[in-house]
């Protein structure tokens, strides 16, 4: 579902936003932190800052060490005030007018905050973890606790963002698109390293890369770039690729506001699939196809998943993987499971995208006549 309000960009969506949170939450008041920097080896080599999702999807793209405030149905943003060193070190910060006129909120300092807070009861404040180990104590000195779904005002609020983040906005849309087009491109870019000629896993990763950094973009997770298709998260990049062998691309990148793209693939090496390996790729084909088709306002999602599980071990009992048995057996003893030991796809949004996940072509070779 799409909610409409107007090509009149990011400003207008945020707006839209505290208005439908203000609506859920009923007497509460929301106070929500964008973490801070994260050190690596020392204070002073960081990550690279990645504010929180729950607040980028109210407050927008903000200074790290910032805070959001919905008190009584209205925006608040409050911000850390630059030093001389910050301004030395990082330039210039967005000037508060900047800040409002981007995140729909009326924008403060932080050292305003407590002031705020003073006129509101700590039992009328609901919050959300911070997912960066120990940036909770950031909240806790304004909260009186540390933020936790144990908590029911928290909890509560939890489910009202979840809410809000199951149905997008057409502002949620266009960044989406935004972000698959982009992930589309860098698999494209990657398509023709392995055209070029690329000699390994890493070759593919800087090419796909690449094109990430050229738009300014990042990662939306590790990719998994890997000739080992049968290990589900590996990460380590290096092997040597093989002409005859298969590559496995679970890639996607995240724009500039922190919208997720997530594409899988797997690829012939040498240009071509040979018999086997075409064979279970059009299962795989057929499987996302008959699974798209079914996608619609009340289909539940197990429902979906089994189509996927039984157009698979049909599939997979065609040629010979499967045998001495049909496809309710193979279902019902959850062998087929072995192959695809995963769901079909996951929530679309700021983390991950939805998609159909390939079979991983790799493990069904391996796994070549499989018995039930």
């Amino acid at each position: 579902m799409i909610l409409h309000f107007g090509k009149v960009g990011v400003m207008a969506g945020l707006t839209l936003r505290h208005k439908r949170l203000a609506d859920k939450i009923g007497r509460l008041n929301v106070l929500l932190f964008n973490g801070t920097y994260q050190s690596r080896n020392y204070a002073d080599n960081t990550y690279p800052f990645r504010p929180q999702s729950n607040f980028v999807y109210v407050a927008g793209i903000c200074p790290p060490g910032s805070y959001f405030l919905l008190h009584e149905g209205r925006a608040y943003l409050f911000i850390p005030e630059y030093t001389v060193d910050d301004l030395i070190w990082s330039g210039e910060a967005p000037s508060l007018e900047l800040l409002a006129e981007s995140s729909g909120c009326e924008v403060h300092y932080v050292d305003e905050l407590s002031a705020f807070l003073a006129e509101i009861p700590r039992d009328n404040l609901a919050s959300l973890p911070v997912s960066a180990p120990g940036q909770d104590l950031f909240l806790e000195r304004y909260l009186g606790r540390v933020p936790s779904l144990d908590n029911e005002n928290d909890r509560l609020l939890a489910e009202a963002v979840i809410s809000l983040r199951l149905c997008h906005d057409e502002e949620a849309y266009r960044e989406l698109k935004s972000a698959c087009q982009a992930t589309v491109e860098a698999h494209l870019e990657g398509l023709r390293a392995l055209v070029r000629g690329a000699e390994s896993e890493g070759d593919i990763y800087a090419s796909m890369l690449f094109k990430a950094n050229a738009k300014g973009y990042g990662v939306s997770f590790n990719p998994i770039i890997t000739t080992k298709g049968e290990r589900l998260h590996q990460v380590k990049l290096g092997a040597t690729l093989q002409k005859d062998g298969l590559l496995l691309v679970d890639f996607g990148l995240e724009n500039n506001h922190c919208w997720a793209g997530d594409i899988t693939n797997t690829w012939p090496v040498g240009g071509t699939y040979n018999a086997e390996q075409k064979a279970i790729y059009n299962t795989v084909l057929q499987a996302h196809k008959e699974c798209v088709a079914m996608l619609k306002p009340g289909v539940d999602w197990v429902e979906v998943h089994r189509k996927a599980l039984e157009v698979i071990a049909s599939g997979l009992h065609e040629v010979g993987v499967l045998v001495n048995g049909d496809v309710d057996t193979y279902l019902d003893s959850n062998v087929v499971s072995i192959f695809m030991p995963h769901g079909i796809g996951h929530l679309l949004g700021m983390c991950t995208i939805w998609k159909i996940w390939a079979i991983w072509l790799v493990m069904l070779l391996v796994a070549r006549g499989a018995n039930c």
